[in-house]
């Protein structure tokens, strides 16, 4: 499996990426685009499944059609009326274009769990050049459903609610999701949107506060004319990025590791609340912390892991650059006198930090770590770092500077 959710193959000396396939498959595919060495295809049929191969649940998951959606539901064969389902081995098939929020429906769990750690495995090797690194089996979730937290919805031309498809910019519309939070679904289902000039929705919610956020993104800034009939914030960003409540408050609570954490309508959280308590567990486990000690906490965002880890530290230092993040990040250190944040993004701060730290926490964006940061935080020799990754690539490239600044990875915790 590649980085990213393709699995990769050859045609003679062309490394082929390919959705929807898995490690040892045979498979005809169409070639999309060609890049002399290497290549990306849609899958046609497959000659020679895995045994990992599963049927995905969901209605909207682009497999060619055919390749066994066969128990999906009410909804998915209401969708699914007049064709064909199930298609024999080798059957030239019809390629379905997918939404994009999910890639590896047809991969049994346990499977995932196995390839994603040997995709972290591969960019630490490749990439970072560490081939030798500790990667430890993949924590999984005992329900690997029903957990997203967020979710951005585009507007389709029709006016519905979708995603963004796989490979295209078409907005699929959607009956179906298998990945959000029930609280999310709940506010989804309920909304009846006129409203010509809406662009996308975000819709947030919490399991451990019953709180509910909607955030409406329009071409123009014309406020709409609103009714609801249950709790809920509803807030429109503009054009220019402010963002005006329209009813109830511009954040919702999220609990989590044991405190409540308010989170503004603009601001990260961690798209999975249970997975972020065992996130938070794994930081504990590898700072090790001991009492006294003082904890840096780059990227802090609403104060996830700093403030959840004040209770066992001497001080903690948090620096965070979004306006939004600070503000909520103020507001949920309040009672803790050992903590505080020096606002302004990493790369600026960092390097002007004048203090002795311990510890060192990082839960950098996508792209990971600026270099002259990296830099800054090596110069602090703090003796021990815990760096929370959702991309393993750029974590990767980041920890093999920090080796040639003198460290060392103990090991990597995939965590699903």
């Amino acid at each position: 499996m590649a980085h990213g959710g393709s699995a990769l193959g050859r045609a003679g000396d062309k490394v082929v990426f390919v959705p929807y396939t898995l490690p040892g498959e045979t498979v005809e595919v169409r070639l999309v685009e060609d890049r002399g060495r290497w290549a990306t295809a849609e899958l046609v049929r497959v000659i020679k499944s895995s045994p990992d191969r599963v049927t995905p649940p969901c209605p909207h998951f682009g497999l060619p059609r055919g390749q066994g959606p066969g128990a999906r539901g009410q909804e998915a064969e209401a969708e699914d009326e007049g064709r064909q389902l199930e298609g024999e081995a080798g059957e030239q098939l019809e390629f379905t274009q997918g939404c994009g929020g999910c890639q590896w429906q047809h991969i049994a769990y346990p499977a995932q769990l196995r390839l994603k750690r040997a995709v972290v495995r591969d960019q630490f090797a490749r990439v970072g050049k560490l081939p030798d690194v500790d990667v430890r089996p993949t924590i999984g979730m005992d329900e690997p459903w029903y957990y997203r937290n967020h979710v951005q919805f585009h507007v389709a031309e029709d006016g519905r609610l979708g995603f963004r498809a796989l490979r295209e910019h078409t907005v699929i519309p959607i009956q179906a999701c298998y990945i959000m939070q029930p609280e999310v679904e709940a506010l989804w289902k309920s909304l009846d949107l006129e409203f010509p000039e809406l662009r996308q929705v975000v819709l947030r919610g919490d399991m451990g506060t019953d709180d509910r956020l909607a955030l409406l993104r329009s071409n123009f800034d014309e406020l709409p004319e609103l009714e609801v009939d249950f709790p809920v914030s509803i807030n429109l960003e503009l054009s220019d990025g402010q963002v005006v409540t329209l009813i109830g408050a511009p954040w919702l609570m999220a609990r989590a590791a044991g405190r409540d954490f308010r989170v503004s309508a603009d601001a990260f959280f961690q798209v999975n609340t249970r997975m972020a308590e065992v996130l938070v567990r794994q930081v504990r486990e590898g700072l090790r912390p001991h009492g006294g000690q003082t904890l840096l906490d780059l990227y802090a965002g609403v104060g996830l892991f700093g403030l959840a880890l004040a209770g066992a530290m001497g001080e903690v230092i948090a620096i965070e650059e979004h306006p939004a993040a600070v503000r909520d990040w103020e507001v949920n250190a309040q009672g803790l006198a050992n903590a505080r944040l020096l606002p302004g993004k990493v790369e600026a701060v960092l390097p002007t930090l004048d203090e002795s730290v311990d510890l060192v926490v990082l839960d950098p964006p996508r792209a990971g770590v600026e270099p002259v940061a990296l830099d800054a935080l090596a110069a602090l020799r703090a003796p021990r770092i815990v760096y929370v990754s959702c991309d393993p690539a750029t974590l990767a490239r980041d920890a093999a500077r920090l080796v040639q600044h003198g460290y060392r990875v103990r090991y990597v915790q995939p965590v699903d």
